[in-house]
């Protein structure tokens, strides 16, 4: 190790996620988690923002769909 550099590690506490946290966390896992089956998402083939973006809404909207479905 070079001198003059430490290592600093925060404290085990600081790791810990409140549950509000890790339960909003959770829903926007599975969000993206079911974005990624959509190949044009997940690849990014629009280099507009407002073309990528309307894409995205309309596969969230529909995988959204598909969930209350089954």
């Amino acid at each position: 190790m070079p001198q003059g550099l430490r290592i600093v590690l925060p404290k085990k506490k600081l790791w810990a996620v409140p549950a509000l946290q890790g339960k909003d966390r959770h829903v926007v896992e599975c969000t993206f988690g079911a974005l990624k089956y959509f190949r044009r998402i997940s690849s990014r083939f629009e280099k507009k923002s407002n073309k990528f973006h309307g894409n995205a809404e309309l596969c969230s909207s529909y995988a959204g769909l598909r969930q209350l479905m089954c």
